[in-house]
């Protein structure tokens, strides 16, 4: 899990925030993947049906849990200014985008904007994940 990298590699330095905020995160992913499960699970329930009802607001909840330790984290990340250039504002650019596009969209109801947001989402963990390759490196 990319939060769990971040963890070892404590890009925050010191911050107790900094290191808060990534368990937060994997709370909050780990909720989504649970939400994920529950919907395929419900596949044939309506759309409009008191479960899908529940399932729709558990992945509002496990997207909040992740923005929260998204914006916690990724501040100490930029304030802490162990990591430079792009992978020091990512977590920060994730947990905007989950909030802004991703959650405006899957309360749309759009598919096309839903794939869009999710994309743009997904995005935003490429740079991370390239700097967690070298988690010890400087810059």
């Amino acid at each position: 899990m990319l939060c769990h990298g971040i963890l070892r590699a404590a890009p925050f330095g010191r911050s107790r925030a900094g290191r808060l905020g990534p368990w937060f995160a994997i709370v909050g992913n780990l909720l989504l993947a649970g939400c994920e499960l529950w919907s395929g699970a419900i596949v044939k329930e309506a759309a409009d049906s008191p479960v899908a009802g529940l399932v729709g607001t558990a992945f509002g909840v496990a997207s909040l849990v992740t923005i929260v330790g998204e914006l916690i984290a990724g501040v100490a990340i930029v304030r802490a200014k162990v990591w430079q250039g792009l992978p020091a504002w990512m977590l920060l650019t994730s947990a905007l985008v989950l909030l802004l596009l991703v959650t405006p969209a899957n309360i749309s109801g759009s598919n096309a904007f839903r794939m869009i947001a999710l994309g743009l989402w997904s995005l935003t963990f490429i740079p991370l994940g390239i700097r967690l390759m070298r988690p010890f490196a400087t810059g």
